[in-house]
């Protein structure tokens, strides 16, 4: 029987890195928003540091998009 479902356009190495590139998307994007309100130059200490202020970043950029 031949398939009548929707067929992916993507072929399958790209459809496995998929979930990894919308990770990462967030990432850079949190990135950004750490750059953009340039806390580590305020704080005076390296991004090494400040890893709690790093780690709530992305969930400070979710919430501004909103």
């Amino acid at each position: 029987m031949p398939h009548h479902g929707r067929r992916s356009t993507l072929p399958t190495g790209k459809r496995t890195i998929l979930p990894h590139t919308k990770n990462r998307a967030v990432g850079e994007q949190a990135n950004t928003t750490l750059k953009s309100r340039r806390l580590p130059q305020k704080l005076r200490w390296p991004t090494t540091r400040i890893t709690n202020t790093a780690q709530a970043t992305p969930t400070l950029h979710l919430n501004t998009q909103n």
